[in-house]
């Protein structure tokens, strides 16, 4: 008897039209994030110790991870443009922006929603911090 042809199933990813296929996005490297953004990345979060986002709903949670505000998607200038950053904790950083991000990149918030002390996003931390199985 013949043993049944092994099947490999596509993976059930459904990615959103406007975001970029992971598969065709530069390694991190050729992204900017190389030993100069590590120094330039623990300087910023010397000088802004507190996590945006938590600081706008009154926590505070020390700052894990710099921020570009808006998507740099390959312009050195506004990587490097500091005034593009924000500190954040891994909390707010992997569950409001990314969402924030996804609601950008849609066409539904301007850039000025995508700061964690934006009224915006406020509202969807105070959420998540309320509920942290929203997160």
């Amino acid at each position: 008897m013949a043993k049944p042809p092994i099947r490999t199933a596509a993976p059930r990813i459904k990615l959103a039209g406007t975001r970029v296929a992971m598969l065709g996005r530069p390694h991190t490297g050729r992204r900017g994030y190389a030993s100069a953004w590590a120094r330039a990345a623990a300087a910023f979060r010397r000088g802004n110790p507190w996590c945006l986002g938590c600081r706008a709903v009154g926590i505070s949670t020390t700052t894990t991870v710099v921020d570009h505000v808006r998507p740099p998607m390959g312009d050195l200038d506004m990587f490097w443009n500091t005034a593009n950053w924000q500190p954040l904790c891994s909390r707010c950083h992997e569950s409001t922006k990314k969402r924030l991000e996804h609601m950008f990149m849609r066409g539904e918030i301007s850039v000025a929603d995508l700061w964690l002390n934006s009224p915006r996003a406020i509202g969807m931390t105070r959420a998540g911090v309320a509920d942290p199985a929203k997160g």
